[in-house]
C-alpha cells in the first residue's frame, strides 16, 4: 500500500494498492520500487522483472506514463524538471535517461554490486552528479551529454578505503559522506566557499612563485585570496583532515 500523507496536519491524502496490478513476490515481500516523481500527487514505480516504470497517479491509481527501460530496472530518480532520470540497474549500474524522445545518455556506470553506496541529484536543471568510491562526477547534461568534471577525494583512514557516499541535498549542493571511522559529516560543493576555508588556512597570504609552481593543478594568473569573502565566517565546508 503506497499512501501520501500530508505531514503538517497529519492527514492521508491519497492511498494506492499495488499489490493488485504488481502482484510479484519473492521471500515473502514485493519486488517493488517506489520513487519521488516531480508531478504533485504522483509516484514512479518499478516492479522488479518488469520492463516498464509506470508513473502513478495516487489520488485515482491510473497509470500516466509508462517508460520501458527493460526487466533489469531495480528504481529511478527524477530531475526536478523531469525531463531526465537517473535509473539503477539491479547488477549495480546508473544511467541517465532522456524522458523524451526516451532513450539513455549516460552509461552504464558500474558500482560493482546491488550493494554499493552512491548518491545523485541535479545540482541544476543542466547538470547530474552521481558520487560513489570516493569520486564526484558532474555531467553536463544536452546534446551531447558529456562528463564535465570528476573530483577524487582519495582514500580515507584508517582504512584507506574510498570514501561512501549517503545522500545528496536536493540542490545538489551538499553531499553526505562517511569516513574510515564510521564518522559522517556534509561535504559542501561550493568553490567560494572552499576558497575562503582554504585561504583562511594560509592566513590569506599570496603563493609565492616556488609554491605555485609545486601546486598539482594549475592556478590563475593574479591574487588568489585577495581578501576574505562572503563565506569566509561560514562553518568548514567539509573534509576536516584537508583544512588543518
Amino acid at each position: 500500500m503506497i499512501q501520501r500523507w500530508d505531514t503538517a496536519g497529519g492527514r492521508q491524502l491519497a492511498r494506492y494498492d499495488a499489490k493488485a496490478p504488481h502482484p510479484t513476490w519473492e521471500n515473502g515481500s514485493p519486488n517493488l520500487m517506489v520513487a519521488r516523481y516531480p508531478e504533485l500527487g504522483r509516484v514512479a514505480v518499478t516492479v522488479w522483472g518488469k520492463r516498464d516504470v509506470r508513473v502513478v497517479d495516487l489520488a485515482d491509481g491510473r497509470t500516466q506514463a509508462t517508460l520501458r527501460t527493460g526487466t533489469d530496472t531495480n528504481t529511478v530518480g527524477f530531475a526536478p524538471d523531469g525531463r531526465y532520470f537517473a535509473l539503477l540497474r539491479r547488477g549495480g549500474a546508473v544511467e541517465m535517461w532522456r524522458r523524451e524522445p526516451l532513450g539513455r545518455v549516460i552509461g552504464p556506470v558500474g558500482l560493482g554490486d546491488d550493494s554499493g553506496q552512491f548518491a545523485l541529484g541535479f545540482p541544476t536543471k543542466n547538470t547530474f552528479l552521481l558520487a560513489s568510491h570516493g569520486l564526484i562526477h558532474l555531467y553536463r547534461l544536452g546534446d551531447p551529454t558529456r562528463e564535465e568534471d570528476v573530483y577524487d577525494l582519495g582514500p580515507t583512514p584508517p582504512t584507506y578505503k574510498p570514501y561512501i557516499f549517503r545522500a545528496v541535498s536536493n540542490d545538489g549542493r551538499t553531499l553526505l559522506y562517511t569516513d574510515g571511522y564510521g564518522r559522517s559529516a556534509p561535504l559542501r560543493l561550493d568553490l567560494d566557499v572552499w576558497r575562503d576555508a582554504l585561504c583562511a588556512v594560509i592566513g590569506y597570504r599570496e603563493l609565492t612563485a616556488g609554491q605555485r609552481s609545486g601546486l598539482p593543478v594549475e592556478v590563475p594568473e593574479g591574487p588568489l585570496c585577495p581578501e576574505p569573502g562572503p563565506h569566509s565566517t561560514e562553518s568548514n565546508p567539509g573534509r576536516p583532515e584537508l583544512m588543518g
